[in-house]
């Protein structure tokens, strides 16, 4: 919705590629583990947990979403 509307958003992505289910135009609010899941790995039963959202920083939450909004990131 906030892209409809145009708002600041964060949008947290795991396994799942951000390029296929969104936020539509909006790459830079897109925050992802740099060890995601390849394309083609099956992520829903996955025995390795690394490049799950658990792996995405508090603090990069924090400047992403300042940087969002026009704050010091």
């Amino acid at each position: 919705m906030a892209v409809g509307f145009d708002r600041p958003l964060v949008a947290l992505f795991g396994p799942t590629d951000p390029a296929e289910v969104g936020p539509y135009g909006r790459s830079d609010a897109v925050l992802r583990p740099e060890n995601s899941f390849g394309k083609g790995r099956d992520y829903r039963m996955p025995t390795d947990t690394s490049g799950s959202m658990s792996d995405i920083e508090v603090d990069s939450v924090l400047q992403k979403a300042l940087a969002q909004i026009g704050g010091v990131a």
